[in-house]
């Protein structure tokens, strides 16, 4: 829990790792949210990754965000992937060859992946 005081300062917040925002008060919560844009990265051995659900549910966008999104984000600022697209309910970005089998194996059975040079 991290108390957030009414004090007119700008905070920055990972929302690359898994959380939630609650009002405990008795006036309402009101946030300006800006997403920063993700780094282009250069990387040495790209390949292409589609990932998409090969089914469409309701749980679609909480499972992508909590095993799917926090890796992305991780990479990204690691400088491992780049050029990331989403075209609802499909994802693509360029990834380090090396880091294939890793997103492999925390891809939930719920997503296929597409993998092109």
């Amino acid at each position: 829990m991290f108390k957030l005081d009414n004090d007119g300062i700008w905070y920055d917040m990972d929302a690359g790792r898994i959380h939630t925002a609650v009002n405990f008060g008795t006036t309402s919560r009101v946030q300006l949210v800006v997403r920063k844009l993700l780094l282009k990265n250069v990387l040495l051995d790209p390949k292409h990754v589609t990932v998409t659900p090969i089914e469409y549910k309701e749980e679609f966008r909480y499972i992508f965000d909590n095993t799917i999104s926090p890796w992305l984000n991780v990479s990204n600022k690691n400088g491992k992937i780049s050029n990331f697209i989403f075209n609802s309910p499909t994802i693509e970005f360029d990834i380090e060859s090396s880091l294939i089998s890793e997103f492999k194996n925390l891809l939930p059975l719920q997503f296929k992946l597409e993998i092109t040079i």
